[in-house]
């Protein structure tokens, strides 16, 4: 065979295989692009395999349809005095509902996952298709070279198509999850499971997600009140007309994230007003509203002056038992229900009550528990539509009251705000529209000098609806607001100034962030907290406490920083009994956390270190625990209290009291006396 023989005989051979007559065959890098193409495009198959068998598996299930709790709710409504059958339907519950959101969790990373994989098949199919391509020679066959560029371009289109299809794919899984949540929010007592049947049999042992008081104390929250499910109102901030008062009109520009917008003035935040703890300064020269050290004599706002649940008071009752009246100076009906704790100033009590028709703000003697008056706050045609769907064990009236010694300031789950003087005329409302909240709105209110602090998140991070407002508390003016790329949230903001400056810290998925109180101004955000944020947080010991169940841990972040906080300044992260309601409680080195599965746990708030952990195997809590006179005060769902000391081995309880009716509220405490909101009335104890 000649020279020339040998040389067609190779050009044919090529173009069997595949490659026109003279091309050198593929570039550097093909078999590594193609390999990779390979792996993720099994990547891709095996986990789209693993999603739709566990859809197979699992299907998404509404847990309110779920065939055993069904039958489990006619059997208690059949049997409305069998405790046992109450606890099982308790604990399918918590189940039902953590199932559902692993489940959803399972979806999203697998979408995600499938995304992730659809795109590098894509990148690497791309780039080995473009090294495949042969190196024209001049011999080269124009025939066979066109037909290469056809095929090519079919091969292109197809990856195309399929990238597309991935993309789609996992979009529309990632998003199945959420649409199920949506359905959910819709349903008649929402999510937890807690249908009318059930709420009708609860006896004080509210859910895992119950309203608390006021704030989402834990759970969903609530503040200790969390509360239900809100369509989207017109506009997430309708400033309406406020009755026989004043409109709230805007001035400045459009808030932007981190931005506080100034109007009607913002004025300096005055730091020499503020105590060398985390009492925040309500009170500044000339401002219409009560000096700092009036303030902290009271208990102006959910867990008291600086949000802590601690109490300067040592000579508080330790023993009581309503079922028989000893130690109770009075107990006093309330008309309206609600899940939200008491607030006291001076010698007045005040709650709040809601139904679909009213909300109302009540003023009781605190001597007699004698009603001195009621107030209604109007809503607007928006916001008294349709009453926004609520959780049973949550209502209508989940967040607490907050005071700043001049008026009284509420908010309601259908996004109406309120001022009322301490004698009872209304000054000021308006509707912020029913908020898009899952479960419902329960943040509780806190105040800054003569401002009233309003946290109003709802969706989710995504959907820019959330906003941090500071209303001027005489007129209802906005005096800032901020817009927050955060998902609806339970939890109730603070104010602490921290030897340097003020801050006002809020917390909800995905962010803890630290504002000025007198502008907006944001300090610095740490990411971390996720899903359903109820606990509120503390500041102890130079540390921000904020996290619970549904964000995995619970941290410890120094208050000190700037900027993005999240990789500088985390002390610690806790992972076991995780609240989802209650707000923890830190006294000297201990920091308590008492979680939905009734079991308290204390772990060492410098270092995060566990220190014990002690069971209420009878109990379910969603009351924030409180501290006064050196004893930490737990009130169970079904009115159980108990009194003891905590140590660094262990909790010893002292005393067993009973508070004679299911209570989900915080307690607030006076000299001599424990203002308690059970679910029927109001109580003094201590005479």
């Amino acid at each position: 065979m000649t020279l020339a023989e040998g040389n067609r005989g190779e050009r044919v051979g090529d173009a069997a295989g595949g490659l026109p007559p003279g091309a050198s065959g593929p570039r550097e890098g093909f078999v590594a692009a193609y390999r990779t193409a390979v792996v993720s495009g099994v990547f891709c198959a095996v986990v789209a395999a693993v999603l739709l068998v566990h859809y197979a598996i699992r299907p998404p299930v509404d847990p309110l349809d779920n065939p055993q709790f069904v039958a489990l709710q006619k059997q208690a409504v059949a049997q409305p005095r069998n405790e046992a059958l109450k606890e099982r339907v308790r604990e399918l519950d918590l189940r039902l509902r953590r199932e559902y959101f692993r489940d959803r969790r399972f979806r999203e990373w697998g979408a995600w996952l499938l995304i992730g994989g659809g795109l590098t098949f894509v990148a690497a199919a791309k780039i080995a298709s473009s090294l495949r391509r042969p190196l024209p020679h001049p011999t080269g066959s124009d025939i066979l070279d066109e037909l290469h560029e056809r095929n090519a371009a079919l091969a292109r289109l197809g990856v195309g198509g399929l990238a597309a299809l991935l993309l789609i794919s996992g979009i529309a899984l990632s998003w199945y999850g959420r649409g199920v949540e949506r359905q959910l929010a819709d349903a008649p007592a929402g999510i937890r499971g807690q249908g009318p049947a059930v709420a009708a049999l609860r006896t004080g042992q509210a859910s895992a997600r119950t309203a608390p008081e006021g704030m989402p104390a834990g759970g969903a929250p609530a503040a200790e009140g969390n509360a239900g499910q809100g369509t989207a109102a017109q506009g997430t901030a309708t400033q309406g007309a406020a009755a026989e008062g004043t409109t709230a009109q805007r001035t400045g520009a459009e808030a932007t994230p981190g931005q506080g917008t100034g109007v009607q003035g913002t004025g300096a935040a005055s730091p020499g007003a503020a105590s060398s703890g985390t009492v925040p300064t309500p009170a500044g020269g000339g401002e219409d509203c009560a000096p700092p050290e009036e303030y902290a004599r009271f208990w102006p706002r959910f867990r008291g002056p600086d949000g802590s649940g601690i109490s300067a008071h040592d000579d508080v009752p330790t023993v009581w038992n309503a079922e028989t009246g000893e130690n109770i100076a009075w107990k006093s009906p309330v008309p309206l229900p609600g899940n939200n704790s008491p607030v006291v100033w001076e010698d007045k009590v005040f709650v709040t009550g809601a139904d679909k028709d009213r909300r109302v703000v009540y003023c009781f003697q605190a001597a007699t528990g004698e009603k001195v008056w009621e107030c209604e706050v109007p809503g607007t045609p928006e916001s008294t539509a349709a009453p926004p769907k609520v959780l049973a064990d949550t209502g209508l009236a989940a967040p607490t009251v907050a005071t700043d010694g001049r008026r009284v300031y509420a908010v309601f789950a259908n996004g109406d705000v309120g001022a009322v003087d301490l004698a009872g005329k209304l000054i000021w409302h308006k509707s912020l529209g029913i908020p898009e909240n899952i479960y419902g709105h329960a943040s509780s209110l806190c105040t800054y000098h003569d401002r009233v602090i309003v946290q109003f998140d709802q969706g989710s991070p995504d959907d820019d609806l959330s906003k941090l407002y500071a209303f001027d508390g005489k007129t209802g003016h906005v005096v800032w607001e901020v817009s927050r790329q955060t998902a609806n949230s339970w939890t109730t903001p603070i104010i602490f100034h921290d030897g340097r400056r003020e801050q006002l810290i809020t917390v909800a998925d995905p962010f803890v962030i630290s504002y000025h109180p007198a502008d907006g101004k944001e300090w610095w955000r740490f990411e971390g907290t996720t899903g359903d944020c109820g606990p509120s947080p503390i500041f102890h010991g130079g540390l921000v406490v904020a996290g619970g169940e549904y964000s995995y841990y619970m941290y410890g972040i120094r208050a000190d920083g700037e900027g993005d906080v999240t990789k500088t300044h985390l002390a610690w992260e806790l992972e076991e009994g995780l609240p989802d309601t209650c707000s923890p409680l830190a006294v000297e080195t201990r920091l308590i956390l008492l979680s939905a599965s009734a079991v308290m746990t204390c772990y060492n708030s410098e270092t995060g270190e566990k220190l014990w952990e002690h069971e209420f195997p009878e109990d379910m809590f969603t009351a924030s625990p409180g501290w006064a006179g050196g004893k930490i005060y737990l009130f169970a769902n079904a009115g159980k209290c108990y009194v003891g000391t905590v140590s660094d081995e262990g909790f010893q309880i002292e005393h067993e009291n009973s508070l004679g009716e299911e209570c989900v509220t915080s307690p607030a405490f006076q000299p001599g006396c424990i203002f308690i909101r059970g679910k029927q009335h109001l109580i003094r104890i201590g005479r």
